[in-house]
């Protein structure tokens, strides 16, 4: 497990490419965490990534995790579209607390996946869901 605290720029992970094996990686109170563009391939074996109070406003970068299965999202407020997440097979775990109001959540309808909000989140979507998939916290 990596566990960068607050960094001013990500870019620098395509120099942590002598990790192919990182399994989890954390990120935490990051300005500036889009640069991650052609960073992830770097780690194939991703499974679990969170970011925490991180400007982060685009999932598109985390499509080259095959088989990333956890990904937790904190307190990310600029965070608007999940589209990305269509296009993870593996993923099974989604935390959303402390989402930005009106999140949309139907990108993640028809998953076979748990989607943990915060108890006062209003994110939207949540009737187009499996039943059982979301679980407030």
């Amino acid at each position: 497990m990596l566990s960068l605290q607050n960094p001013r720029k990500i870019g620098f992970l395509a120099d942590l490419s002598a990790l192919p094996r990182l399994r989890e990686l954390h990120i935490h109170d990051c300005v500036t965490a889009d640069v991650f563009d052609r960073t992830y391939e770097s780690f194939p074996e991703l499974r679990r990534v969170l970011f925490n109070r991180c400007w982060l406003t685009d999932l598109a970068a985390l499509g080259a995790l095959p088989d990333l299965r956890r990904l937790e999202i904190i307190d990310c407020p600029s965070l608007t579209s999940l589209d990305a997440l269509r296009r993870m097979p593996r993923l099974r775990t989604v935390n959303l607390r402390g989402a930005r109001p009106g999140l949309d959540l139907p990108p993640l309808a028809g998953r076979d996946i748990r989607v943990v909000v915060g108890a006062k989140d209003r994110v939207k979507g949540i009737p187009l869901l499996r039943p059982g998939t979301v679980h407030r916290v």
